[in-house]
């Protein structure tokens, strides 16, 4: 059975050591040596801001977590995403978009407009089937070892309201 639920601070262990399997598989090829050991640091000292991003979301299945995003408010009105990582073995099975869908009805209620994230290159048609466009060309990210992302954003539709 799967559920979604809020990030809590007692995840983070399990949380990295997700983020962790699936970057080192998937991503790390696609960057230098260099990069991957940043991101990888920078993961490690990111256990505060986990905390404190108001809109943080797991999905587990059974208790495991399976997945994970990250959502940090900026202003009143622009949220930006900044990891979404999914296990593996669930991922091409609508669980990330389950989280950016429910984080975006989350952002909607609380008057959030904008979502801004950096996709990895690879993940740019994921992000574009949900409504994201590309805000510019892809750019490098001197600060985490010259890793690649694709800046994009969503503008987020009022909710109806029902008559």
């Amino acid at each position: 059975m799967f559920t979604m639920r809020k990030y809590r601070t007692n995840d983070f262990e399990k949380v990295s050591n997700l983020i962790r399997n699936v970057y080192t598989k998937q991503l790390a090829p696609l960057n230098s040596k260099n990069a991957n050991k940043i991101f990888l640091n920078y993961l490690i000292a990111s256990k505060k801001s986990f905390g404190k991003a108001k809109l943080s979301l797991i999905i587990e299945e059974n208790g495991k977590i399976i997945g994970v995003l990250k959502g940090k408010i900026l202003s009143k009105s622009t949220l930006k995403v900044s990891t979404l990582f999914i296990a593996i073995r669930y991922q091409k099975k609508g669980f990330g978009s389950k989280l950016l869908k429910k984080v975006e009805n989350n952002a909607r209620k609380i008057g959030i407009q904008k979502i801004i994230l950096k996709a990895n290159p690879k993940a740019v048609n994921f992000y574009r089937k949900l409504g994201y466009e590309k805000t510019t060309g892809i750019r490098i990210l001197k600060t985490l070892g010259n890793l690649k992302i694709q800046p994009m954003a969503k503008t987020l539709k009022k909710q109806r309201t029902k008559p």
